[in-house]
């Protein structure tokens, strides 16, 4: 039951007895890597949480848009939980696990209500929230956007206000129902509760722009997909995904200069962006027919050109999707870049450099100093994983977290309303 109203919280399907636990562990399900994380609430003036245990591993069976071997998922996932669970010393019983953007899809709806100039109390607002519903699908979150008091807009906290006609608008954040539930069972027949899924995109939001009231755009740059998120005071506005991450750097690498995919990894994670390359020449490894290893040489004047090619070509796909779709100056003066991706060396110069888009600020993003142990919490990377203890361990500034029932209910077209949204009335 919902108790108290702040001016932000966020409706999600989750299992509320998480909240009374001190330990947590939660699952990053990429689509390249698992990385699964045992930790622990101290508290304390900074609230800190300590890590007990980590664990990676390389995600099998998933691409992009879909699961082609969940066999290979559950492997790669029950692998990630044991490196962290012998290192804690702790049995894994439940987790809350986030999903890769490709899997959850965003959308805007109004529910609305004649409440007859009755009070606008935290029960209004609760069961308008438990009638949203997406055919075929799991609601994972349902963020509340806006609030419409008969024909006046703009407000964020209607409680104890009066009105004859209510409109609410939210953002729900959905996932099909049938991978819902073959995931789900990955971790049910191993005898693992799933507390909640979640969204790695809203989680890495999360850890990234804690206690910064500014409208915000969050790029979360993954493997193989790309997340863009819109922010307006803590509150996750619009959400979507392009189908482009760091892997195809990669793989332009490696199809150009002819090499293995993990030795254009190692190209790729060494020299980056950066203009610090002393050497004209690049050594790399190759394989002939008879799997021999070779040493050749190539000028580091390529490799570069390679790499800033397909950077450019991941902006200019971001720019277009966010011009698009109407997001106005406010969403793109300050821009987030947070995720494995953009662990690129020279990455934050060099988009900056090129003036991405006109009047916009460009910077790469770690979590928030949450944790002791930095070398771990304190990598774009984790953003997703920080987030998800942020989340679980209830730290989020101004954020309540409540369940909720799903219920069936007609949606209403929002088209306009989606696109007044970012025309400043928010």
């Amino acid at each position: 039951m919902l108790n108290f109203f702040w001016d932000k919280y966020i409706f999600s399907n989750i299992n509320l007895d998480i909240f009374m636990k001190k330990e947590l562990v939660v699952i990053d399900l990429g689509t390249s890597t698992v990385c699964a994380t045992i930790a622990k609430y101290i508290g304390g003036k900074n609230k800190k949480i300590k890590i007990l245990g980590l664990g990676y591993r390389a995600t099998k069976g998933l691409d992009y848009s879909r699961v082609i071997s969940l066999s290979d998922v559950e492997n790669s996932i029950l692998d990630a939980i044991t490196i962290a669970s012998d290192l804690a010393q702790k049995r894994v019983k439940s987790v809350i696990v986030s999903l890769p953007p490709w899997a959850v899809n965003s959308q805007i709806v109004e529910i609305s209500r004649d409440i007859d100039n009755t009070p606008i109390d935290n029960s209004v607002i609760r069961s308008m929230a438990n009638e949203c519903s997406v055919n075929n699908e799991t609601i994972i979150h349902i963020i509340p956007v806006n609030y419409f008091l008969d024909d006046v807009s703009e407000i964020k906290n209607p409680i104890g206000m009066t009105c004859k006609k209510l409109s609410a608008i939210f953002n729900i954040l959905s996932v099909q129902k049938n991978l819902l539930n073959s995931l789900k069972n990955c971790f049910t027949k191993n005898n693992i509760e799933v507390s909640a899924f979640v969204s790695s995109a809203f989680m890495s939001a999360i850890a990234v722009t804690q206690q910064n009231n500014s409208c915000i755009t969050v790029l979360d740059i993954g493997s193989s997909c790309t997340s863009i998120s819109c922010i307006n005071d803590g509150v996750m506005v619009y959400s979507e995904h392009i189908p482009v991450g760091s892997n195809s750097i990669t793989r332009d690498i490696a199809f150009v200069l002819k090499i293995s995919e993990i030795e254009a990894e190692r190209l790729k994670t060494v020299y980056g962006l950066s203009n610090d390359i002393s050497q004209d020449q690049v050594l790399i490894t190759t394989k002939n027919q008879y799997d021999e290893q070779n040493i050749q040489s190539v000028p580091s004047e390529t490799l570069s050109a390679i790499i800033t090619a397909r950077i450019d070509d991941i902006f200019d796909i971001i720019k277009k999707h966010i011009l698009d779709n109407g997001v106005t100056e406010e969403y793109y003066e300050n821009i987030f870049i947070t995720g494995g991706g953009s662990r690129l060396t020279g990455l934050n110069e060099y988009i900056n450099l090129k003036s991405f888009i006109a009047g916009s600020s460009l910077s790469v993003k770690c979590p928030k100093d949450f944790s002791e142990e930095r070398d771990y919490s304190g990598t774009a990377s984790f953003s997703a994983s920080a987030g998800m203890l942020l989340y679980g361990f209830k730290l989020i500034p101004d954020i309540d977290i409540v369940s909720y029932t799903v219920k069936d209910a007609d949606k209403i077209s929002l088209f306009d309303k989606l696109k007044s949204l970012f025309k400043g009335k928010l």
